[in-house]
């Protein structure tokens, strides 16, 4: 193991942590593209769809993929870091982590929790798009589309948060 791409934990000094190796890092970043590209191919095919099929694709046809693109910049504003190495007693929890605490893991956990609430809506816009607009089994795939794109979107926003994570170093028992 490579002594510069060791790190240790602060809250746990023990547990020593290595980042993702760069090659592993590049493939995650690359799928997480692949799948967003992916999620407005399958937008646009489904708006295809629905003007061949002489539906209207108004505004909140739009939303889900609005909201998953919001969803996304602020997972990119979530310090990961932060949410690994954070304690979990009461205190840190309600963000009286002590005189040393600087308050990254309360940011972290609310912005996460901010995301989420934006892919979470998203997703049932989705869903409610589906079910209202394209019930019937001749037109549907518009509203299939629409569920896809935000799936698609959750599943990159999470490849590029799991790019940046960090793994508990393994020990080689020989």
């Amino acid at each position: 193991m490579d002594p510069r791409r060791q790190r240790t934990c602060p809250v746990n000094a023990a547990t020593p942590h290595t980042d993702l190796s760069p090659q592993v890092m590049g493939l995650l970043h690359g799928f997480s593209g692949a799948t967003f590209a992916m999620s407005w191919f399958l937008f646009a095919d489904g708006a295809t769809f629905a003007a061949e099929a002489q539906k209207k694709f108004v505004f909140v046809m739009w939303l889900p993929g609005l909201l998953c693109c919001v969803m996304m910049v602020l997972m990119g504003l979530v310090n990961v870091k932060a949410l690994q190495e954070s304690n979990d007693d009461d205190a840190a929890m309600f963000g009286g982590g002590g005189p040393t605490d600087d308050g990254d893991g309360i940011r972290a956990r609310v912005f996460f929790f901010i995301a989420a609430t934006f892919g979470l809506a998203g997703m049932s816009i989705a869903i409610w798009k589906m079910a209202d607009t394209y019930n019937t089994s001749s037109d549907s795939w518009p509203g299939v589309a629409l569920l896809l794109q935000t799936l698609c979107m959750m599943v990159s926003s999470g490849l590029l948060v799991a790019a940046r994570m960090r793994r508990p170093q393994e020990e080689n028992p020989f």
